[in-house]
């Protein structure tokens, strides 16, 4: 399996929320760190973000993000 399809391979933590910004139209939510992981919300281009943590996942980096 490859391009997020698979379990973490690693968590790495982050000494500090990070801010951030959407970049694409239409960022899926998901519940895990995988491409195959249900989707529960979608952020609109533009919308700021939090950023809690990352997880490694192959190739892909997935970001752990404040509810809100």
């Amino acid at each position: 399996m490859s391009g997020g399809d698979h379990q973490p391979e690693q968590v790495v933590p982050v000494q500090a929320v990070r801010a951030g910004r959407v970049n694409t139209d239409g960022l899926n939510i998901r519940t895990d760190a995988s491409a195959r992981a249900a989707v529960v919300r979608s952020l609109k281009k533009g919308t700021s973000i939090s950023i809690l943590g990352e997880a490694k996942n192959g190739d892909t980096t997935w970001y752990h993000l404040a509810d809100g």
